[in-house]
């Protein structure tokens, strides 16, 4: 079932527009193609009933939604880290106002930098371009050593939204692990010994880490 075939008012191709416009238009849409790979597009103009979509090369696709059928299904970031193909990395949120639109909407979201030993920097930004490779980061399927050579190459290692690896804040080696914005605690260089800050977060690091494939022993830093 496409998304228009569940809007408030279906009744007449009129009707159907306009709830089409305010629920979907200006936002991004996913389209899984025959060979099942999941295409996004971002609904960007109109022409009477003929909405134009645009790809994340910048090719654009023309539909009546209501002759043509197309099947897109909305589309949604979760709070937390996502990076873009520059080697940045950002945080983003959903802002807390009243939310019309049904599927992913630029403007109903805060995006933050979280770069320069990641404090938080309003910045400006292409969001529609950094959106397109946001849908598209997904979460490291295994986390083992590799992790902390990926961390050196490029200042960091989203290992999922909820974590983030970077170089050491704080020291001259080694690596640092954030749980959302907040600092769990740093790896030594060699990545076999975590340094547990006493945070309110950490059964939620314990939770995550047993699922890593990662030898390491775990020391608190209130221990001292």
């Amino acid at each position: 079932m496409n998304i228009w075939e569940n809007l408030t008012d279906a009744e007449g191709i009129l009707n159907i527009n306009k709830e089409f416009d305010k629920r979907y238009f200006g936002t991004f849409l996913g389209y899984k193609k025959t060979s099942e790979e999941i295409e996004y597009f971002y609904v960007y103009d109109k022409d009477e009933e003929t909405y134009h979509f645009r790809n994340k090369e910048g090719l654009i696709y023309k539909f009546n939604i209501n002759e043509d059928n197309p099947e897109f299904f909305p589309v949604g970031l979760k709070r937390g880290f996502y990076s873009t193909k520059n080697n940045k990395v950002y945080y983003v949120s959903l802002l807390p106002k009243r939310q019309w639109k049904r599927s992913l909407f630029i403007d109903n979201y805060r995006v933050i930098d979280f770069f320069n030993y990641f404090t938080f920097v309003d910045i400006n930004l292409n969001k529609r371009a950094a959106f397109f490779s946001f849908l598209e980061n997904k979460p490291i399927s295994v986390v083992d050593k590799n992790i902390f050579q990926s961390c050196l190459d490029k200042h960091f290692t989203l290992i999922n939204t909820n974590f983030l690896l970077t170089k050491s804040v704080s020291l001259p080696k080694g690596f640092s692990l954030f749980y959302h914005k907040y600092l769990i605690g740093n790896f030594d260089e060699t990545g076999t010994i975590f340094w547990l800050l006493k945070s309110p977060f950490i059964q939620e690091f314990i939770e995550e880490s047993e699922k890593w494939s990662l030898t390491f022993k775990i020391k608190h830093y209130n221990d001292y």
